[in-house]
């Protein structure tokens, strides 16, 4: 059953291609998005590394490092029209400390973005770009649009906006349809990197206090992992023509509201312990008008029920 969506621009006639090739298969989004492809969806999934036991259902895969040509050619393996679901990324874990992985950013997001996209000239029939809110950095204006300014900030949100800029490059070049997809702050089971909302979960099952940085007034938008990953389908099967599109829930919070409503789920004995801030406090407040347009999506998941969702999940693994 085909998603229907419109276009901003020219409609596209041509239908979703053969071939979904997902890239980035194994990566904490791709693993929520895999349960949701229809079963009679032609699809091969890339991953980096061997996938662990019950990570692929119902779809062949490919083991590719995109950051290396060499392995590139495994994709001529793949026969007829491909529409390619770029997730393929290298997000550090610490995000304070991606200056140790300056090089690995840049040859994985931008490197290798544009190597995926060498080795599919001729078969590609449409792509849709899995990237950031990062590459806003600090917004200029509010409630953030699509055609608010781009400043980023850090290194991660600097190599995602140029694995922007190649796409549309290489789309407008090749004459394929594409859409470009903004995630905000992506939540869910499986998300265990060294940010806000997973450490105030960690620390609060623990009864331990919840770090907050300044006075955690600045407000966040957070999209539960489900609906990150039901948008990137919608899309994938949308031949948008120079889409771009901010994927949020469109309700922000205050960190230090954030950090009470963990605590109370939890059950916890946590208090919160306040340090100061470094780094400039800003707010993100998304318009998701454009989603609503396009796509026809709406995200499913309040807050309470995806955050339940991931305490459920890091339970039995800090306690």
């Amino acid at each position: 059953m085909q998603r229907s969506c419109k276009s901003e621009k020219r409609p596209s006639a041509r239908a979703p291609a053969n071939t979904l090739l997902i890239s980035g298969a194994g990566g904490f989004i791709a693993k929520a998005l895999l349960t949701k492809i229809d079963p009679g969806r032609k699809a091969v999934l890339l991953v980096r590394s061997k996938p662990k036991s019950g990570l692929i259902k119902n779809a062949p895969y490919l083991q590719c490092d995109i950051t290396r040509k060499e392995e590139l050619k495994k994709l001529k393996a793949i026969k007829g029209e491909v529409t390619l679901l770029h997730l393929a990324a290298f997000v550090p874990r610490v995000p304070s400390e991606e200056d140790r992985f300056i090089r690995r950013i840049f040859q994985t997001n931008i490197a290798g973005t544009v190597g995926l996209l060498e080795a599919l000239k001729g078969k590609l029939k449409g792509l849709c770009l899995a990237s950031t809110l990062e590459v806003y950095g600090i917004p200029r204006a509010l409630p953030i649009k699509e055609d608010t300014a781009v400043d980023p900030v850090s290194i991660y949100g600097a190599s995602k906006l140029a694995s922007e800029r190649c796409v549309r490059i290489f789309c407008k070049e090749h004459n394929v349809p594409f859409v470009i997809l903004r995630l905000s702050s992506v939540y869910g089971p499986g998300e265990d990197f060294d940010r806000a909302l997973p450490n105030f979960i960690k620390q609060a099952l623990q009864n331990k206090p919840l770090t907050v940085y300044g006075d955690g007034s600045d407000k966040r938008d957070y999209i539960y992992v489900d609906d990150a990953a039901e948008a990137l389908l919608k899309a994938s099967d949308c031949a948008l023509r120079s889409g771009l599109v901010n994927i949020a829930s469109g309700e922000s919070i205050s960190i230090k509201e954030l950090a009470e409503r963990i605590i109370s789920l939890c059950g916890s004995r946590s208090r919160i312990e306040f340090r100061e801030r470094r780094r400039p406090c800003y707010d993100v407040i998304f318009d998701i008008s454009r989603m609503k347009r396009l796509l026809k999506f709406y995200p499913r998941n309040t807050l309470n029920d995806g955050l339940l969702k991931e305490i459920s999940w890091f339970s039995p693994k800090v306690r």
